[in-house]
């Protein structure tokens, strides 16, 4: 059943936008917030200034003629225009005046003051201005001494208005800045879905057969997904490719068994011979496709699988070889890295590692050391080294080579089908592993497998 559109899940490109369109909001709204409210503490600290500023104009402007007070009138304009929302004034015991406009205003609420202090006061929901006022002693000509309050006062609105105005200005430019930064990053967010929308034409190509892998030269956060791809791709060619050499294998294998069973059956009367003839036709038909359903079974190299320690499994094989070999007295010694892993099926090491341990203990002549160690490198997973070393009479490169074709053997009195290092080549190159033979240090041959890290 199809999934329905409401069920589509979104793709990274749309994720990513509204990612960056809910941080990029958030952010240029926090910092409009604050931005707004440091102006508007400072128009508030601004407002005070000039509050101050205008009671000391007034205070400046102060005329004394007899020991009595008046006060000038050239003043700030503000203060002579109706409706300025300015407005300036002085309280004493025997003068009262007030700025022109103040002219059908009502005056301002001022508390009684001590002679020195300072009242201040900000709009609230009995008040709408803001207000200053200071009081001090003034002394006259003559020596009288005249408490006076001036103040001064500002309507609310010069604040609102322009707070208002820094407002309008800031969220058109910060929607302004937004909206290109947004463009920018859909812009940086097509660029950096490129590469996966190359991964993705690359797949598309090599299920239509006109690639048989993806490209080396991936950002570095997409080498592991694309080199684990194409080490799948390589496992899946390998695997396909072994299984048509086993099918071939295999058909070429029963060729000479059913010819002599047809050869059998033909005869007019069967003999005793004819039947054991036939008989070991059959099992050599058994034999062989075993051989070669095993081999296309065996695991090509796996970067996915599960890491196995080793030593438990080497243990285990030095244990059986004991027990196998323990008329000939063989003398088995290990030494296995702790953190040896191998990636891969553990029925391929165990095979891979039994035909050496046994071929060794085989053709030794009573000593065989088994060495393992970590391979370290420039991949994230370790490669493996594995060495089998006997003190038997050792065969030169030429002979090593013989003896990894199926079917031939080292020493033909020995039991054995000569099938032991054919099956360990073929597990090797199945993980891409370097086979090795050389002179060893007990005196006989070593066999070194590498398996690559990845």
């Amino acid at each position: 059943m199809a999934a329905s559109p409401r069920n589509k899940p979104a793709s990274l490109r749309a994720r990513y936008l509204l990612a960056a369109a809910v941080v990029l909001l958030v952010g240029m709204g926090a910092t409009g917030i604050a931005l707004e409210r440091s102006y508007a503490n400072g128009v508030e600290r601004n407002i005070r200034d000039r509050l101050e500023g205008i009671v000391n104009q007034v205070l400046a402007s102060i005329q004394e003629m007899e020991d009595e007070l008046s006060v000038n009138a050239v003043l700030d304009s503000r203060l002579q225009q109706p409706e300025s929302g300015y407005y300036a004034g002085l309280i004493s015991n025997q003068y009262e005046w007030l700025s022109a406009s103040s002219v059908g205003e009502s005056k301002a609420s001022i508390p009684v003051l001590e002679p020195g202090s300072e009242y201040y006061r900000t709009p609230g929901d009995q008040h709408r201005r803001y207000v200053y006022a200071h009081s001090l002693s003034w002394e006259t000509v003559s020596g009288n001494v005249i408490p006076i309050t001036v103040w001064s006062s500002i309507d609310r609105w010069h604040f609102t208005q322009e707070v208002s105005g820094f407002r309008t200005d800031l969220w058109r430019w910060l929607l302004g800045v937004a909206t290109i930064l947004l463009l920018l990053q859909a812009v940086a967010g097509w660029l950096g879905m490129q590469p996966l929308q190359r991964v993705s034409r690359q797949i598309r190509a090599i299920e239509q057969g006109n690639r048989s892998g993806l490209d080396d030269d991936y950002p570095v956060e997409l080498k592991p997904l694309t080199d684990n791809l194409n080490a799948l791709l390589s496992s899946e060619l390998a695997g396909q490719q072994r299984y048509r050499i086993a099918l071939g294998n295999l058909a070429h294998g029963m060729k000479t068994p059913l010819a002599v069973l047809q050869s059998v059956l033909e005869k007019p009367d069967l003999q005793a011979h004819d039947k054991d003839q036939a008989q070991e036709a059959i099992v050599e038909l058994h034999g062989v496709m075993r051989y070669q359903l095993e081999r296309a079974a065996s695991a090509a190299r796996r970067t996915i699988s599960e890491p196995i320690l080793i030593q438990p499994l080497i243990e285990r094989l030095v244990s059986a070889m004991e027990k196998v070999y323990a008329g000939q007295q063989v003398e088995l010694s290990t030494q296995i890295e702790e953190q040896c892993r191998f990636y891969g099926e553990q029925r391929d090491f165990m095979e891979l590692a039994g035909n050496l341990i046994d071929n060794a203990c085989k053709y030794s002549r009573g000593r065989v050391h088994i060495q393992a160690n970590i391979v370290a490198g420039d991949t994230r997973r370790p490669g493996l080294l594995l060495k089998v070393d006997d003190n038997g009479p050792g065969v030169n490169q030429e002979e090593f080579q013989q003896l990894l074709q199926r079917g031939i053997r080292g020493d033909e009195k020995a039991d054995g089908h000569g099938l032991g290092l054919a099956i360990v080549a073929e597990i090797a190159d199945a993980y891409q592993a370097k086979l090795k033979a050389a002179e060893s240090t007990l005196g006989g041959l070593q066999v070194a497998v590498e398996f690559p890290g990845f």
